[in-house]
């Protein structure tokens, strides 16, 4: 599955984003409107994590995603 797609759709993955990264407010997500970009600086300021991590578990969860 390409980006586009989630990006396209964000409002089924919100939903799916959210229960992988608590953390993150209904409005982050909002705001995030499927942006690959900006859902990992948002992970990387939420979490502390490096952005080196968040790619991983971004593409990991992307993955996990497109097979459900």
């Amino acid at each position: 599955m390409r980006w586009s797609s989630i990006e396209d759709k964000w409002f089924r993955f919100k939903s799916k984003a959210k229960q992988e990264w608590s953390a993150l407010s209904e409005e982050q997500l909002d705001e995030i409107a499927g942006d690959r970009d900006r859902l990992e600086s948002e992970i990387v300021a939420t979490y502390g994590k490096t952005p080196d991590e968040v790619r991983f578990d971004v593409s990991s969860w992307k993955e996990r995603v497109a097979a459900a």
